[in-house]
């Protein structure tokens, strides 16, 4: 209630419209799984964001879907468009760390698990398909995947069976390159040829932040998944604001 109520004053400034997430869909989320409070608190925020992309690809827009622990240096928008080609374009696995995604032949997803930090859906009749089968698939089935939330753990499967049985050509699922959207679950200061980068040591002639700027200047957004406490991802986003203005 209190992000919905954060997007409705937001929208007062920026002119965007809030999403409302259904409640009446994950009122029956416990009874219909048989899940315990915590169990079902985690299916219910991940059935939400599958029916969202449902509801809004059907309307013909284009979804852009980001957790809230990011911090965007640049239009992200305008990199997705410029870009990325694919039907489907979601942040790397957290195993990736560095190392830009693809699929493999055949449209075959990599087997890691898909975080969807970040989630960008082109409005099209195959992206309607395939995440109406995402819903209905999860909803529909019964799952054990521990108190994890439903979307994460279902959206390989799910999207993989899609590009099986439409084809590549009809829909595919292309991963966001970290050195454009490093992660501090991997690295604290991005990525430069497929590996971590250290920090700039104190006190380095012509240093003005604590990560290298020609680094920092690739990135779009940064996520901060991996900051800890609520008090720890405040001070992160905050340190890392400072960063990029230290740069301008």
């Amino acid at each position: 209630m209190a992000v919905q109520l954060g997007c409705d004053a937001l929208s007062q400034t920026y002119h965007q419209k809030c999403y409302e997430l259904d409640h009446f869909l994950n009122a029956g989320v416990e009874d219909i799984l048989a899940l315990s409070k915590t169990k079902a608190h985690a299916y219910s925020l991940g059935l939400s964001r599958i029916k969202a992309l449902v509801d809004l690809v059907s309307l013909g827009y284009d979804v852009f879907y980001f957790d809230l622990h990011h911090v965007f240096f640049r239009n992200p928008l305008a990199y997705l468009y410029a870009n990325t080609s694919a039907p489907v374009v979601v942040s790397g696995t957290p195993a990736s760390g560095c190392r830009p995604l693809a699929a493999g032949p055949g449209g075959r997803l990599p087997v890691d698990h898909h975080r969807l930090d970040i989630v960008f859906i082109r409005s099209q009749p195959s992206t309607f398909r395939c995440l109406y089968n995402w819903l209905y698939w999860s909803t529909h089935t019964t799952h054990d995947v521990g108190d994890k939330p439903l979307d994460h753990h279902t959206f390989r499967n799910t999207m993989q069976e899609c590009v099986t049985s439409l084809g590549v050509s009809v829909i595919s699922v292309q991963y966001l390159d970290p050195h454009a959207f490093p992660s501090n679950c991997a690295t604290k200061c991005g990525c430069r040829t497929n590996s971590p980068v250290d920090p700039v040591r104190p006190g380095t002639p012509g240093a003005n932040s604590s990560c290298p700027p020609e680094v920092m200047s690739q990135w779009v957004g940064y996520l901060l998944g991996c900051s800890g406490s609520p008090a720890a991802l405040e001070a992160d986003m905050v340190r890392y604001g400072e960063m990029l203005a230290a740069t301008k």
